[in-house]
């Protein structure tokens, strides 16, 4: 099966920092994910590659829409068809 792209391809060549989090994660570890976000979200240079689904990751995009890096969203088979009202600004900007 053919990888299929929606949105801007020219993200593609910026370094990429990939983000997992487990639907259950240890308490002490929230804040300083929140501080790395934060960080990471201030550099334009970086794509963050997650797919954004369990509540940590969740944390982690809110915090990245609203910084100046770039955000690589790797779609899940429900989300594919169709992208949710709040990401669509998102996906429409390049």
């Amino acid at each position: 099966m053919e990888p299929q792209y929606l949105g801007n391809m020219d993200l593609l060549p910026l370094r990429k920092v990939g983000f997992l989090a487990s639907r259950k994660v240890n308490p002490s570890s929230v804040i300083p994910t929140i501080n790395w976000a934060n960080e990471v979200s201030r550099n334009h240079e970086i794509a963050i590659v997650s797919g954004f689904q369990s509540t940590l990751e969740h944390e982690v995009l809110e915090i990245a829409l609203k910084g100046t890096c770039s955000i690589i969203y790797v779609l899940n088979r429900r989300l594919y068809r169709q992208i949710p009202l709040n990401l669509r600004p998102a996906f429409d900007s390049k």
